[in-house]
């Protein structure tokens, strides 16, 4: 391997901690880079599945995955119980090597296997095939083999620490939107009501209004379009409830933002709040997920209700602006509730605070909600401020961008692709 070559592909190795998102992307490109590094044509990778207590095929190059007998390996195989023992770097034929990791390297046509060991456990391996030109693997390049073996299992590492992050945020979210479609359930059945009412009396009153044309084809259009206003509405609610990984469409932010409203009516008449829309007409799409910023939606409307407890007004406003050389678009939140001081200001996105009591000065709520609002916008590559004075209401302010490449994320870059 060549010395200047390798220095540079290390350093892109090592630049991937920042970069690595998902553990199959980080281990796809780790193969490749120590491929290219040791010149061949033929490796694979194996990472661990902690839930699963096992080893899965992760990465592969060349034809070497069709002679892998499964893609799965027990963390109580003894093959794995072998690697524990083993140094990081395992060459095929060297002096000392576990005969047992050698026949399974010598099955598989492979000459070297490289251990990523992490934190107390064996976070995956890699074997490699020949190298191009039939050289040999040469013990003084072990060392640089072994610090690859170290870079490659910090890498996994964190892909790993990002995946159980991801999945601890889901369950966050999941918890959040259950506790808001708690509070929109009223609405919710409020909106089914009617359209179940109009149907009810179109139904009575059909026996006696057979004969009649005119009643048969009005009520008969009107009661089709409440059933698919229910349907809408029970599509709308389920989606809603079921959090998954972000999912960017374009969408039409003014409907976003009036069915949002629309879910918190029942909430808002309750406490004696007044809606408003302003919504800037001929609004152009906007890439979103629209069941993420919906739950970012709900959140701020029902923050906004609780700090208006004598009543007031809530408004929604949204408009388009230039920003930073990019199109974006605004969503404003504003009411005419208590406030929040400026000692508190600065904490209320941190997860677990909150401002909110109960009787006696016990703390109400998980604190969670704003927390999971500035995530989502931040996954959205956008931000949300907020301006707020005691006694007289607070505004919170979100900034999207309307077009994928103002965005660098993965789920941007996909959407932008279609």
């Amino acid at each position: 391997m060549k010395k200047g070559q390798s220095s540079s592909q290390r350093s892109s190795l090592l630049g991937l901690v920042e970069e690595a998102i998902q553990r199959k992307e980080v281990a796809r490109r780790i193969l490749s880079l120590v491929s290219e590094l040791v010149q061949t044509d033929e490796g694979l990778i194996f990472s661990l599945v902690e839930d699963q207590g096992l080893y899965g095929l992760t990465a592969s190059l060349g034809a070497v995955e069709r002679s892998v007998r499964g893609n799965k390996i027990p963390k109580n195989n003894p093959l794995i119980r072998a690697m524990l023992k083993a140094q990081r770097v395992v060459v095929k034929g060297e002096k000392g090597t576990d005969p047992f990791l050698a026949a399974w390297l010598d099955g598989l046509g492979m000459q070297v296997l490289i251990l990523f060991h992490g934190h107390a456990r064996l976070v995956g391996f890699c074997a490699l095939g020949r190298r191009k030109g039939g050289a040999s693997y040469a013990s003084s390049e072990h060392r640089l083999l072994e610090e690859l073996a170290g870079e490659a299992a910090l890498l996994l590492e964190n892909a790993f620490l990002r995946e159980a992050i991801r999945k601890s945020r889901l369950l966050i979210q999941r918890a959040n939107r259950a506790q808001s479609l708690d509070a929109i359930s009223g609405g919710f059945a409020h909106e089914i009501r009617n359209p179940l009412t109009s149907i009810k009396t179109f139904i009575s009153l059909v026996p006696q209004m057979k004969e009649d044309a005119e009643f048969i084809d009005h009520f008969s259009r009107v009661a089709s379009e409440d059933v698919d206003r229910i349907e809408r509405l029970l599509d709308d609610v389920l989606a809603f409830a079921k959090v998954q990984e972000p999912k960017l469409a374009l969408e039409d932010l003014n409907d976003l933002v009036s069915s949002s409203v629309y879910f918190i009516r029942m909430e808002a008449e309750k406490h004696g709040v007044d809606l408003r829309l302003e919504l800037e007409e001929h609004l152009s799409g906007v890439l979103l997920d629209r069941q993420q910023i919906k739950q970012v939606l709900l959140n701020l409307f029902l923050n906004s209700i609780d700090a208006m407890e004598q009543g007031g007004v809530l408004i929604a406003r949204t408009r388009s602006l230039s920003k930073d050389d990019a199109e974006w678009v605004q969503i404003q939140v504003q009411d005419s509730g208590c406030g929040i001081s400026e000692e508190v200001l600065p904490n209320i996105f941190d997860p677990f605070f909150t401002t909110k009591t109960e009787e006696g000065g016990e703390r109400e709520g998980t604190g969670l909600g704003l927390a999971i609002v500035s995530q989502i916008i931040e996954d959205h590559c956008g931000h949300i401020e907020v301006e707020s004075r005691l006694g007289e209401g607070t505004t919170f302010s979100i900034f999207l961008p309307r077009f994928p490449e103002v965005c660098d994320t993965p789920q941007a870059e996909k959407a932008a692709s279609k």
